[in-house]
């Protein structure tokens, strides 16, 4: 029996890949083929591992392990993993995108990727106290999490790609200003890259920047993006306003916000 191998980082394992190892086993007649996570990783070994596993499973010929020291080796190109850690999860393997969304895997890779280090460290923070609101009020701590970390994906795309999405998905929305334009353009981005279709976190991303949803998880995400720390004021009482009431806590914010805006002719 000739059988091959390939040790990568599978940091995580992709399509291309898996077409870069089929055609490897085809060229060389080999009847199986052995992949291997390198041990090195963002990912911990055991769940890249976990990855190739899933990866593997449609391909009767591919397969994984962790014993290849004496057999064939092969290399592949690797450089659409860079591509995905960046937030473009339609290249991932076969049968792997669902396990990374539900686990929010390379979430704050995506985000330091696409964002400036100080709108991705507002993220972060917001991820958090979004968190904790959750936990406070019953809701879904994997979803608080996920929208609180990608509620400002597209806040640093360009002006005119922003644009052109408002024109394509959402004309009716083109009145309000282009600063307000990211909440909306970060949902079609959320569904096209990542492939998020979780209608709560959609909606929570939509209407962040102006607080008019009354979903539980549109409230904490509004909350949090106005309060987190980094903001740099003393938000103590509204944190804790909301701890114990959602819906009065949207408000005191929202209400501030308006008058914030107000007062600097900004509206």
């Amino acid at each position: 029996m000739r059988i091959g191998a390939v040790t990568a980082s599978f940091d995580p394992v992709t399509e291309s890949e898996i077409r870069q190892i089929r055609k490897i086993c085809k060229e060389n007649s080999l009847d199986r083929i052995i992949l291997c996570a390198e041990k090195e990783g963002i990912l911990p070994y055991k769940v890249r591992m976990a990855l190739l596993r899933k990866a593997v499973r449609p391909w009767r010929r591919l397969c994984t392990g962790e014993k290849i020291s004496g057999l064939l080796g092969y290399t592949i190109d690797t450089r659409d993993e860079e591509k995905v850690r960046e937030g473009h999860f339609s290249l991932c393997a076969s049968g792997t995108r669902r396990y990374l969304l539900e686990h929010g895997l390379y979430f704050e890779e995506i985000i330091s990727a696409r964002l400036k280090t100080s709108r991705a460290s507002h993220s972060m923070e917001v991820a958090k106290l979004c968190v904790r609101l959750a936990q406070a009020h019953g809701v879904d701590t994997r979803k608080a999490y996920q929208a609180g970390l990608m509620h400002d994906v597209t806040k640093n795309s360009s002006y005119e790609w922003n644009e052109a999405v408002m024109k394509r998905d959402y004309p009716v929305n083109l009145k309000y200003h282009p600063n307000v334009w990211h909440s909306f353009t970060a949902v079609t981005w959320l569904k096209e890259e990542l492939g998020i279709s979780d209608p709560e976190i959609l909606n929570a991303v939509y209407a962040h920047t102006l607080g008019n949803s009354n979903s539980k998880l549109a409230k904490i995400l509004y909350i949090a993006d106005k309060t987190e720390p980094t903001r740099g004021w003393n938000s103590d009482k509204e944190v804790a306003l909301s701890m114990k009431d959602l819906t009065a806590g949207r408000d005191l914010v929202l209400k501030e916000a308006i008058e914030a805006m107000e007062k600097e002719k900004n509206v």
